[in-house]
């Protein structure tokens, strides 16, 4: 009998967007370079979580300014921009490693 009681709808609504300064602020906000490192290239390149962990240093095409994802969502690989700052970011990273 319960299987066929109706549920509710839930509501739609907007995400919130953030301004350009608050974006700044939150990945201006870790001291640690590697934190840092990890909040920016999640947000300039679009990145899921689990498509990060996976991220290796091979995966960084700085001649074509490219990230390589593999396996990501749906078990497809795919390419992402890389922005300059993003790649001088990533450099001083592994510069420290």
């Amino acid at each position: 009998m319960i299987d066929y009681i109706p549920q509710p709808k839930r509501p739609k609504t907007l995400p919130t967007v953030l301004s350009q300064a608050e974006v700044a602020a939150l990945l201006q906000a870790p001291h640690r370079l590697k934190t840092r490192a990890i909040l920016t290239t999640l947000y300039a390149a679009g990145l899921r979580v689990s498509e990060l962990c996976q991220l290796q240093v091979t995966a960084i095409d700085s001649a074509r300014m490219v990230l390589c994802i593999r396996q990501g969502k749906g078990q497809q690989d795919r390419s992402v921009m890389l922005s300059p700052r993003l790649l001088d970011l990533l450099r001083q990273v592994l510069a420290t490693v």
